[in-house]
């Protein structure tokens, strides 16, 4: 553990950021059994009496939402014999018929192969004040409806917009909020081996009065909302969509992400208990043309890659824009999850970039 420990303390040090949790799974062949290491590092913020990060502080999981969203999604999909390929926005959400987003299938949103734009700023719709409620949610939607495809012969553009438009599909799709469609698709499953396994959303209008103590790690001081936000999601579109969509908004531990991970590469070993099978999770990771991202996570780019120089190509994951990774590596049998609050307090702090790779390659390293 010592390397990928020094390699924490450093960045807290150099203030990449000011905490973290990193969770480690391996099956290690020796003991003929999974093996874990969770290590916490760090503060809440930089001020000299914030809280220390513990093993059950939650932090806003960025873009790693994507994922989780993405397994609960073809897991329902796969039980509702909806076809991926075959299944247009349009036929879930009538509102997009007739606008570009309602054109694309529910593999291309998936896969950010849709055409549709990386990002706008949704959020201008509105005022802060308004999120969460109906009106606020309907003009922003309405928004995103208005964007115009930005053709590229179906390559990869990673695309916030198509995440938005997918969790749109599967809520009309399932009768469900996402919190619950992630709850019974992904999490329940497991909890029989993970029985602490917890992600969850924090919807605007439920939590927006609260303080949230020192259980949630801050992230940016944000003009738009008028100060630090803390225990509600950063992503200001996520915000202003009401905190529960395709492509932010989940809280949680490394600790969780790293059992999803364990849980994801014991599927592709066979052992599924109930939960997704091998075949489709390997539907899920395998490379597909046009760029490294597969249906739901990226893959191991071939120059530098945040899962660092050691890793297998089969590698596959996710990164958060707070700070946040996980990555599963199936030819090492090991999963790695890194969450930080590196946003804290402004955004513009990119060391996290550097410090990713590190870690990767400390503990593969150190595993092999």
């Amino acid at each position: 553990m010592a390397r990928w420990l020094d390699e924490l303390e450093r960045a807290v040090a150099e203030r990449v950021t000011p905490g973290a949790q990193l969770s480690v799974r391996w099956f290690s062949p020796r003991e003929s059994r999974w093996m874990r290491e969770d290590t916490v590092v760090g503060r809440l913020s930089y001020e000299p009496d914030a809280a220390p990060v513990r093993i059950d502080t939650l932090y806003d999981l960025a873009s790693v939402t994507k994922a989780v969203f993405a397994l609960a999604a073809v897991s329902f999909a796969h039980r509702d014999k909806l076809s991926l390929e075959g299944t247009r926005a349009r036929d879930l959400w009538p509102e997009s018929a007739g606008h570009p987003a309602g054109d694309a299938t529910l593999d291309a949103l998936l896969s950010h192969r849709s055409e549709l734009s990386a990002w706008v700023p949704l959020f201008r719709e509105i005022e802060a004040r308004e999120a969460g409620t109906d009106d606020a949610r309907a003009r922003v939607l309405a928004r995103l409806l208005r964007e115009p495809l930005e053709p590229n012969g179906r390559a990869v553009r990673y695309s916030d917009l198509g995440y938005i438009t997918a969790g749109e599909c599967f809520a009309r799709a399932s009768g469900l909020s996402l919190g619950a469609l992630i709850e019974r698709e992904v999490l329940a499953p497991l909890r029989e081996r993970s029985p602490t396994l917890a992600l969850h959303y924090r919807p605007v209008r439920d939590f927006v009065s609260q303080i949230s103590g020192d259980l949630f790690a801050p992230t940016e001081r944000c003009a738009w909302r008028g100060g630090l936000v803390q225990g509600l999601v950063h992503d200001e579109n996520a915000y202003s969509l009401g905190g529960e969509c395709g492509h932010a908004g989940l809280f949680g531990t490394a600790r969780d992400l790293a059992d999803l991970g364990e849980a994801s590469l014991r599927s592709l070993d066979g052992d599924e208990r109930g939960w997704i099978s091998r075949e489709v999770l390997r539907a899920m990771t395998r490379e597909r043309e046009g760029g490294t991202h597969r249906l739901g996570f990226d893959g191991k780019s071939a120059g530098a890659s945040s899962a660092g120089t050691l890793a297998s190509a089969s590698t596959f994951g996710h990164l958060g824009f707070t700070g946040t990774m996980l990555w599963c590596d199936p030819a090492a049998r090991v999963a790695v999850a890194l969450v930080t609050n590196r946003v804290h307090p402004t955004r513009e702090n990119n060391g996290i970039r550097a410090l990713r790779p590190l870690v990767m390659d400390a503990i593969v390293q150190n595993l092999a």
